[in-house]
């Protein structure tokens, strides 16, 4: 369609470095001290140079992880610390053995170059407040004891090839006993019988915690909330959340929060950010980062069945909502995002996960191919356009256009949230005979990339646009 030109050549082989750069991310800026002064929240702490994040288990084999690593993350959640298996017997020392899977994991994530999040949760026996249930919070009465555990377990990762920077505290913990089970791994602070859905003991022992682990590791970075992914506007969240920031208000350097979408133009965790932002403000704290722990989108149940209208059909919208979500979690300015999981046998956490694993054959999802392509085109970049608010229901038929600087051009991501939305074409007005590279099918192995440059002259570009995201490059 357009003539060959020498500054187009030139522009292939510079996307094609830059696609093979790592990702930067710039530092978040401070906020207002509160009333702890000792140990504000480290708002500038060492952090990722971008927010691309996956969950890696520490069952997941080598073939998997050489797929993790290509995919370009810059921090894994890397596993858990249990106090009920490392002090099962109150006083009795401490037991690391059942850390040797978490510390290989954590060894080759560090000499991947891929920074390990952990969590701290599950309560023994002796110190639950809801008997028999490991994930209940501790009784009053030992919460020194889980002070003096959580220091311990600070100390034993504060360095060398085990250090780890980044902890959460506690998973899920706005789930009530009643709604979930201890092998989910996630908590039951949760209490719909107080005011606060338990969120104010939450952040009394957080308050406790906090200062510990600055004690411990003062480069450590303490992740609070970790809020389950309830349906938006659910009074479990919100609730437990007010109850943490009214006894925990800076003890935290960054509210935590799960958020799984795909379903249709109301995007979860776009609305979730800016919700949660607003209750932040409320409590003077507007500028404390928000981290995404877990997205991704998911079939409904762990039947194939839900995953409509069809498991092939869906497979292919996963890959959509993949190929958009980390540029979204960029204009929301998250610090990060984790895709949770990177790898299982069907049907894993409702089909979430990135990598099959089938009979131990490993086969990446289209949605690996376009979580990995959109962060290499997204290498570098930084979000220039406006703040992002609720979507509305006009927008859902609305081409949208996240607009992003990098070091020698114009990134815009574009698509309409529609699901299944029928191919539309859009101007998008560029400097007269810009050089530019259009990206589509980022779920295919290899970048899709061609020439779209304004060969007319005439300072305009057309671009076909659905619901799966185009990156169309400018060059200066």
């Amino acid at each position: 369609m357009f003539a060959s030109h020498p500054r187009i050549i030139m522009t292939f082989l510079f996307l094609l470095f830059l696609s093979l750069m790592p990702p930067t991310i710039p530092a978040r800026a401070e906020e207002n001290s509160g009333q702890y002064h000792q140990y504000l929240p480290l708002i500038k702490a060492p952090a990722p140079p971008q927010i691309f994040g996956i969950d890696f288990s520490i069952y997941g084999g080598e073939a998997e992880f050489r797929y993790g690593i290509e995919a370009l993350p810059k921090w894994a959640r890397a596993g858990d610390v249990l106090w009920s298996k490392v002090e099962p017997v109150r006083g009795g020392g401490y037991d690391w053995s059942s850390q040797t899977l978490v510390d290989a994991n954590i060894r080759r994530l560090r000499a991947a170059g891929i920074e390990p999040m952990m969590i701290i949760q599950q309560t023994p026996e002796w110190a639950q407040q809801v008997p028999g249930r490991r994930c209940s919070p501790p009784k009053p009465e030992y919460i020194d004891d889980l002070t003096r555990f959580v220091e311990a377990t600070i100390q034993r990762y504060s360095q060398g090839d085990l250090e780890v920077r980044y902890w959460e505290f506690w998973n899920e913990p706005d789930f009530a006993a009643a709604g979930t089970r201890d092998d989910q791994g996630i908590g039951c602070w949760g209490d719909p019988a107080k005011p606060d859905n338990g969120g104010g003991y939450y952040g009394e022992v957080l308050r406790r915690v906090y200062p510990v682990i600055k004690a411990a590791n003062p480069h450590a970075v303490v992740f609070g909330g970790s809020l389950a992914s309830f349906t938006v506007g659910d009074s479990r969240n919100t609730k437990f959340l007010r109850g943490m920031l009214t006894t925990a208000p800076n003890s935290f350097d960054a509210l935590s929060f799960h958020a799984y979408g795909e379903y249709s133009y109301a995007d979860i965790l776009r609305i979730k950010t800016v919700r949660y932002r607003g209750i932040l403000a409320e409590f003077g704290i507007s500028k404390r980062p928000l981290v995404a722990t877990e997205v991704a989108a998911t079939c409904l149940t762990e039947e194939i069945s839900s995953c409509q209208p069809n498991y092939d059909a869906w497979i292919l919208r996963q890959a959509n909502y993949a190929a958009r979500i980390y540029a979204q979690a960029s204009a929301l300015e998250l610090m990060g995002a984790f895709w949770f999981t990177f790898s299982s046998p069907n049907p894993g956490y409702s089909f979430s996960h990135l990598v099959d694993n089938r009979d131990g054959e490993i086969v990446p999802r289209p949605a690996y191919y376009a979580f990995r392509n959109s962060a290499r085109l997204l290498a570098d970049a930084r979000y220039v356009g406006p703040p992002l608010g609720e979507p509305s229901p006009a927008d859902q038929e609305d081409v949208q256009t996240l607009v992003f600087r990098k070091p020698a051009s114009t990134l815009y991501v574009m698509w309409v949230p529609t699901i299944d939305y029928p191919k539309t074409v859009t101007a998008l007005n560029v400097p007269v005979g810009a050089i530019v590279a259009c990206t589509q099918k980022l779920e295919l192995p290899n970048l899709n990339t061609y020439d779209c440059s304004d060969a007319d002259e005439d300072g305009v570009i057309y671009v076909v646009i659905n619901s799966l995201p185009q990156y169309v490059e400018v060059f200066d």
